[in-house]
């Protein structure tokens, strides 16, 4: 059960994140939107139409969005026969815009989506061409999002003395159609956010079939790898629990008088010793020996638990009425204290602490209300409880002023606080973040502290180390 207790605290930290970094919760991050790919594909339609498709593959990453949107200019003429379709996300198509420009939207307002999807569009800009003329902008520049591959198709024509340009209005060349049985096309990868592509020449038409050699889409995207996050995860927060753990015990080890256990029993000034954990002294003792005369009941306890309780005094009232000093008597509301003895007859430290619970000798009654002269008594008893215990000289350090039991409720109950709080924290940053390994050394940290910080104060009484004296005495 000790065992347990030493670590729970960072079980409770680390059994979580590891279930939520398996999950792709917590040191994941948040992936951005891209297009992963674009292809437009360029037809002649009658004597000035351009027939457009667009074959859009786009990743949402994790961000939730509810379709696909394209916005034109209008000065090639306004979008006709405009058709749409996508076999992931709902395709219902709205067709607007204002002057100079039309708003094409791809999706339904009430339903989004995450990740990849494909979308098709389709549409004729009737003005296109001037005579044989073409001048299109397949895409202005300005478009925020980053194109992995960007290929652009003509079907059946061929551009002469073609220009094809890459980047901002006014930018010249960058690209260049190459010649294909079906017309020309161009790829341009990545093409970077806010570059746009132009293309202008003298069409020619080219009798070829008709081009139908799509990429299929990508499928669905994977989140990058859990499972070694949550092996990293449960590494570091289950290491280092375990690290403070064998920490705290041998900070923890004892002084203890070489020679077994009547070497440890009688231990001597100036004899060797030697150093042990708590478990191994208490192989050590037995029941063999006398306890030492001297020692008081409550003594003996913050020896053997080496903490000095908030309510230490109780043990002392305890001893003084287990040796017949004070009488406790049940009242309606409470209980009467009353002196036994003669204050003469008790050691000087408890004489004076008798002194106060007992002002000149009278009972003392205490009620289940506030008693404010009481309560002195009680800190009074507690403060010549720590002297004492700090003149006996049983530990290399100080005793630890807090109960076992505060401890334990308070590392736990910081255990699981910091377990979910950290999710959300997490959680919060990772959507500032555009790469998903981004937070793993974050988490991790996190998790190391957080795993240490439990496990180092639910461990602190072990940390208490005791001298050769306390060794002897425990």
């Amino acid at each position: 059960m000790k065992q347990l207790w030493r670590r729970l605290p960072f079980l409770l930290v680390t059994l979580p994140l590891i279930f939520f970094s398996a999950a792709g919760m917590f040191g994941g991050g948040s992936v951005d939107e891209r297009f992963d790919a674009k292809t437009i594909v360029l037809e002649r339609a009658g004597e000035t139409g351009l027939q457009v498709v667009e074959i859009v593959d786009i990743d949402f990453g994790t961000n939730e969005r509810r379709g696909y949107r394209r916005t034109l200019r209008t000065d090639l003429g306004f979008p006709e026969d405009v058709v749409a379709r996508s076999d992931t996300m709902p395709d219902d198509l709205f067709v607007g815009g204002g002057p100079g420009e039309a708003e094409l939207r791809i999706g339904n307002p009430d339903i989004t989506g995450t990740g990849r999807h494909r979308y098709v569009l389709a549409y004729i800009l009737p003005d296109a061409f001037d005579g044989d003329r073409l001048d299109c902008s397949v895409i202005d520049p300005g478009e925020e999002l980053e194109t992995g591959r960007f290929q652009i198709i003509l079907d059946g024509v061929r551009l002469e003395g073609s220009l094809c340009s890459v980047g901002s209005f006014g930018d010249i060349g960058g690209c260049r159609l190459e010649e294909e049985t079906f017309g020309q096309s161009v790829v341009i990868e990545p093409l970077a956010a806010g570059d746009g592509i132009n293309l202008s020449g003298v069409a020619e038409t080219v009798d070829a079939p008709f081009w139908n050699d799509l990429e299929p889409p990508l499928g669905p995207r994977e989140d990058p790898a859990t499972w070694w996050r949550a092996l990293l995860v449960g590494v570091v927060g289950l290491g280092i629990g375990e690290l403070v753990v064998a920490w705290s015990r041998r900070q923890g080890a004892n002084e203890v008088g070489v020679g077994g256990a009547s070497g440890a029993a009688f231990w001597q000034p100036g004899s060797p010793t030697e150093r042990l954990g708590d478990d191994r002294l208490a192989q050590l003792a037995t029941i063999e020996f006398a306890p030492p005369t001297d020692i008081a009941p409550w003594e003996g306890r913050i020896l053997v638990r080496e903490t000095l309780p908030d309510d230490a005094p109780s043990h002392w009232f305890t001893s003084m009425i287990a040796a017949g000093a004070i009488t406790l008597t049940e009242t309606d509301d409470g209980v009467t204290l009353s002196p036994a003895i003669e204050p003469e007859r008790l050691s000087p430290a408890d004489r004076s602490l008798f002194s106060a619970v007992f002002p000149g000798g009278r009972p003392r009654s205490i009620t289940k209300s506030y008693d404010a002269g009481f309560a002195g008594v009680w800190k009074q008893i507690r403060e010549a409880q720590r002297s004492r215990i700090e003149e006996r000289g049983w530990w290399t350090g100080k005793v630890i002023g807090v109960s076992l039991r505060n401890i334990r409720v308070g590392s736990l109950f910081l255990a699981v606080f910091v377990a979910f709080g950290l999710v959300v924290a997490i959680g919060a940053a990772g959507e500032q973040s555009s790469n998903p390994f981004d937070l793993l050394p974050l988490a991790l940290a996190i998790t190391a502290v957080a795993s240490a910080l439990p496990t180092w104060l639910i461990t602190r009484p072990e940390r208490a180390s005791r001298s050769a004296a306390g060794s002897a005495a425990y």
